[in-house]
């Protein structure tokens, strides 16, 4: 009876060394998870900016600037999500963002006057906006670009424009040149 157990004993080690090996195969390369991570990571940073709208300032100092270096990730899913969480960062600065002009409750403290103007979503948002435009323009120049894709760009250039109209004007000729290129 033993002798017969440590045989099956055996061969499970050799099936367990078997199953490691798929494991290590499967996961060999970083890459493989890399691209996960990003998109959870991503995931977050949506979840944080939908339901944090308090945090718009810091959010467009900090957070934007690095979603717009994202905006070319290797990754489609990964872009997508990228330019979806930018949508949503926008419709919050839409919602809970108060546009220039409309900042009566602030002129009662003068000391905060000039900061907040300063420093307004819509501001820090319209300083953004050509490093935004050139970022993704250039992911939809290309004409192997999926209709997905492209869909979800032009989309993210509708929102921008509903949120802060005319914010495209000087980019105007390259989205001409582009909407040119892919058609």
């Amino acid at each position: 009876n033993y002798a017969g157990d440590d045989e099956d004993e055996e061969m499970a080690d050799v099936d367990d060394d078997e199953d490691d090996d798929e494991l290590d195969d499967e996961y060999s390369d970083d890459e493989d998870t890399s691209y996960k991570i990003r998109r959870s990571a991503t995931k977050l940073l949506a979840a944080i900016i939908g339901t944090r709208p308090e945090l718009l300032i810091p959010t467009y100092k900090t957070v934007s600037p690095v979603l717009i270096s994202r905006f070319g990730d290797r990754e489609m899913t990964v872009r997508l999500e990228v330019w979806a969480t930018y949508a949503t960062l926008l419709n919050q600065t839409a919602v809970y963002g108060i546009p220039q002009g409309k900042d009566d409750i602030r002129k009662r403290k003068r000391d905060t006057e000039t900061s907040d103007a300063a420093e307004s979503p819509y501001s820090l948002l319209q300083s953004q906006v050509p490093s935004l435009s050139k970022a993704l323009l250039n992911q939809l120049k290309s004409a192997k670009t999926p209709p997905a894709t492209l869909q979800a760009g032009f989309s993210l250039l509708h929102t921008l424009l509903t949120v802060l109209p005319g914010s495209l004007s000087t980019q105007v000729s390259l989205i001409f040149s582009t909407s040119k290129t892919i058609l």
